[in-house]
């Protein structure tokens, strides 16, 4: 990712101590966001990168970090960083070690022109110096060390550095004497080398060395700092070895430069850890205008122990014998300190870059965005410039995005004793240890351990420029986007688009290229409404892909509802409906609620069915249907709804028609017998009876329950109102009551005995009515059973008769009702007729005779001089051997069988007489 470009022209002057300070280049660069080669657990510091001269986009880092001497994070990546292969090196030769002399400290890497990737370190236990190689991103390695092992107890091998090209690999430390060692051998190919030359001591002071190899004949020369303790000042020495792997060796020191940065100077930054001056060296083969030129770049403070330290650049173009005058790198106007530098060269254009640790931000006054801790001058940011001859450098710039605090982490390690830097074909590769977790990987989170960054640096790119207009549209519809990209240096470009919904949009909401998505114009279809980035990335420029994004602002669109329709559309109150219509909307995320109005009161919620999940050009599409039971009459409007997740809808709708239902009515026959097939109830006059009954309604119908006790006026007797929902009458239509489910219970005396047809009713608030009956048989209270002479002459005679005729014709109806032979097959409905059965002049026939006692019992049951259950002695042996009920059903049965015998009919015709006369 790019992240800015810079161009700075400032006037510069010449110190008084004799330092250049120069006129910044103008420069245009491209710095490419920090990546997190490491990502591990714990901190990782003192790296080392390199970068494959034949492919730029393959470097490798490799870095301190692993507790307890047991192997170094190393890290490939075949993309610039955006991508990482991540190993432990060197964990050592015994159980579940990789075979390798186990790792200490003090990485370094070097990559030469044949693809050979150079992977040292120092061993602690013994003391050595280790050299691998890899020809294939690190699959397999081969040794080429030690390369120096200590004497036995010693412990002083120290920060072994490696250099590769020009045909030879260099390494270069500090030895057991004290001092500086190098050794150096060929290399032919991809992993074809010569014989190591012999060791070479250098001298027999100094550390914190470095190594350069020069354009004649792969000579080299190698720096450090001397005195080593203490805080200043110090020398820079160089000695130059001009046959390089040849018989010749190195060359006499000669003092390139002093400072006053010793080689334990504490500072802010490093209260514990110390640092020192850095030298470093870059060797100018690349062929161009400043061919065989020596860059030494290394850290001054003035005035001593003032914490003001700077990054310095002195060259020198006659093989190190004398030197420029010093060049201050770092263009701020403060007094805070730069630490940790170090230098790379551009073999393929001679151009040098400088990067170092910076604290010019940190002036205290914190908590802040650069200072941590509320303390000036010990948070730093890796900050960077470049040059084409080392007078005059490029505006500095910071290529971490955060500071980092190396005090707070690490323990007495800090930030280490060196960074990273690799330089190739236009490309700047730093690395740095960093703890702010601007990458947003840190396993450990913020500001609590170290990890090693590397960003892609283009210190001569200029950017394409990118712009997109913004954009409107429906969801569903086409939308034409328009961008611009030109590039100022004219890469060859290609083009991509990417749509980003706002955090603020549904959840799935997305826009589709549907054509054009490689061109500067593209179509696209939106699934939602909102507001979404349309980033317009052109690819090819060498600092990789260049964004632009502008805003995609996208409309709602309405559900359209359609086919309403009822099934079925006629029903009676009580009965239900199935509404259903279809829906389609072009937004294919959005979510759907849903809504019946049945035509009164609110409408009812429903979630409508999606049946096609929509795509581009291709709406979604379902249906929304729902029941409902009318509990009334009428004619209903049924509207369906279809609301989308963003507040708009749309609705269809039908009509249902409902026709009323008379409600029931039904007698409760508790208490009541069955006679003749009738359940009739019985009880005797002046006794209260207590009826229920109950009246069902399928629709919500206010019902108004009757009872006409067929005992004369009024009728009805009783009217009794049950409202639906009092105390109001229920209105018209109601249709979300509930049915109707009624009793209503009564109790009434009858004064007279008679048989009366009970009638209960029921009538709805439309005007349906039904009712009920239920056959009463009210006995009189006279006591001991007649004969039917008596009952004869109660029949005829009007002067002598105890009863009305009314109640005799009340009498004559309780028999008619109890009998199966009366009224039926023998009519003795009126008094005359009563009469006549009664009558036993001029008869003979024994059906006649059992006719005459028959009635006669029915008219003392009737009379209430015998009741059913009453045990009577029908057998004449003058005990009670059966009940009325069944003596006189068994006459009856007898009576109304055709096949009976006379001696059968008399027999029937005794026992009821005996039972009429005996006045029981």
């Amino acid at each position: 990712m790019v992240r800015r470009i810079a161009a700075v022209v400032i006037a510069g002057v010449v110190g008084s101590l004799g330092v250049v300070l120069t006129a910044p280049v103008a420069i245009a660069e491209t710095i490419g966001a920090p990546t997190n080669a490491t990502a591990r657990t714990g901190d990782e510091d003192e790296s080392a990168i390199a970068v494959n001269p034949n492919d730029t986009d393959q470097i490798a880092v490799f870095t301190n970090g692993i507790a307890g001497d047991a192997g170094l994070p190393l890290s490939i990546s075949q993309d610039g960083g955006q991508t990482w292969t991540r190993t432990v090196f060197a964990t050592g030769t015994g159980a579940g070690g990789d075979g390798r002399p186990v790792a200490c400290c003090d990485p370094t890497l070097a990559w030469d022109e044949f693809g050979n990737l150079f992977v040292g370190y120092l061993q602690r236990n013994p003391r050595t110096i280790e050299l691998y190689v890899t020809s294939d991103l690190g699959a397999n390695f081969t040794n080429l060390g030690p390369v120096d092992t200590s004497a036995a107890g010693a412990t002083v091998l120290d920060q072994p550095t490696v250099v590769a090209g020009e045909g030879s690999v260099w390494i270069t430390w500090r030895d057991d004497s004290g001092g500086i060692a190098a050794r150096g051998r060929t290399v032919t190919g991809a992993l074809a080398f010569g014989a190591w030359g012999a060791e070479q001591d250098v001298s027999t002071v100094g550390n914190f060395g470095d190594i350069a190899i020069g354009p004649d004949t792969g000579e080299v020369m190698v720096t450090y700092q001397t005195p080593t303790a203490g805080e200043g000042p110090s020398n820079i020495m160089v000695h130059r070895d001009a046959d390089g792997t040849g018989p010749g060796g190195f060359g006499p020191a000669v003092t390139a430069t002093t400072t006053n940065v010793g080689g334990f100077d504490f500072i802010p930054a490093q209260p514990k850890r110390s640092t020192d001056a850095e030298a470093g060296l870059a060797w100018d083969r690349s062929g161009g205008a400043n061919d065989d030129r020596i860059y030494l770049a290394y850290l001054e403070e003035a005035p001593a122990e003032s914490n003001d330290w700077d990054v310095m650049v002195r060259w020198s173009d006659n093989d190190g014998a004398n030197w420029s005058a010093p060049v201050q790198v770092n263009d701020d106007a403060g007094t805070n300190t730069q630490m940790l530098s170090r230098i790379a060269l551009d073999q393929t254009t001679g151009q040098i870059a400088a990067t170092w640790y910076d604290a010019r931000g940190d002036t205290g006054g914190g908590p802040s965005a650069t200072d941590l801790d509320g303390t000036a001058n010990n948070d730093v940011t890796l900050f960077g410039s470049w040059s084409d001859n080392g007078a005059t450098w490029a505006a500095n710039v910071a290529i971490a995005d955060a500071p980092t605090s190396g005090y707070t982490t690490n323990g007495n390690q800090e930030l280490g004793d060196y960074t990273g830097s690799a330089f190739h074909d236009g490309v700047l590769y730093p690395s740095w240890a960093d703890n702010s977790n601007s990458t947003g990987d840190n396993p450990d989170g913020t500001y609590a351990t170290l990890d090693v960054y590397t960003a892609r640096v283009l210190p001569n790119n200029t950017p394409p420029t990118v712009t997109v207009a913004a954009a409107s549209g429906a969801e569903g519809s086409a939308i034409a986007l328009f961008g611009t990209a030109t590039d100022p240096d004219g890469d060859a470009l290609t083009y991509s688009w990417t749509l980003t919904p706002a955090a603020s949009n549904d959840s799935g909401s997305a826009c589709v290229i549907t054509s054009g998505g490689a061109t500067l114009t593209p179509t696209i279809r939106c699934n939602d409404n909102g507001s979404y980035a349309a980033a317009l990335t052109a690819t090819g420029d060498p600092g990789g892909p260049v964004s632009a994004s502008n805003t995609v602002t996208v409309s709602n669109a309405n559900p359209a509802v359609s086919g309403a329709s009822t099934t079925p559309a006629t029903i009676a109150e009580g009965q239900g409906t199935t509404f259903g219509a279809s829906f389609a909307d072009a937004g294919w995320n959005d979510t759907y609620t849903g809504s019946i109005n049945w035509g009164f009161g609110p409408a009812e919620a429903v979630t409508p069915s999606v049946s096609t999940q929509g795509s581009p050009g291709v709406p979604d599409s379902g249906a929304i249907s729902g029941s409902h039971t009318y509990m009334d009459n009428g004619s209903f409007t049924i509207t369906g709804t279809v609301n989308d997740d963003d507040g708009c809808s749309g609705s269809a709708s039908t009509t249902v028609t409902v026709t009323n239902v008379p409600p029931t009515a039904l007698v409760d026959e508790t208490g009541t017998i069955l006679v003749n097939g009738v359940p009739v109830l019985i009880t005797n006059a002046g006794s209260a009876i207590d009826v229920s009954g109950r009246s069902t309604d399928p629709g919500s119908d206010d019902l108004t329950l009757t009872w006409d006790w067929d005992d004369g006026p009024p009728a009805p007797d009783v009217s009794t109102q049950y409202l639906h929902n009092p105390p109001l009458p229920d209105p018209f239509p109601s249709p979300d009551g509930t049915a109707r489910d009624v009793t209503d219970e009564q109790s009434h005396t009858f004064d007279e005995a008679c048989f009366y047809d009970v009638q209960f009713g029921s009538v709805d608030d439309d005007g349906g009515a039904v009712s009920d009956t239920l056959a009463v048989v009210v006995v009189g209270n006279h006591e001991l059973t007649r004969s039917s002479g008596y009952w004869k002459t109660e029949m005829g005679d009007t002067r002598n008769r105890e009863h009305t005729a009314a109640e005799l014709e009340c009498l004559l109806q309780i028999a008619g009702v109890m009998s199966a032979v009366f009224h039926e097959e023998r009519d003795a409905s009126t008094l005359e007729k009563a009469a006549a059965v009664l009558s036993t002049s001029g008869q003979t026939s024994a059906t006649h005779a059992l006719d005459v006692q028959l009635l006669a019992a029915w008219l003392n049951f009737a009379d209430g001089r015998v009741a059913l259950d009453d045990m009577v002695d029908a057998d004449g042996k003058k005990g009670l051997d059966t009940t009325f009920g069944q003596l006189i059903t068994e006459a009856e049965a007898v009576r109304l069988d055709p096949a009976s015998t006379k001696a059968q009919l008399n027999e029937q015709k005794n026992r009821l007489e005996r039972v009429n006369v005996a006045g029981v």
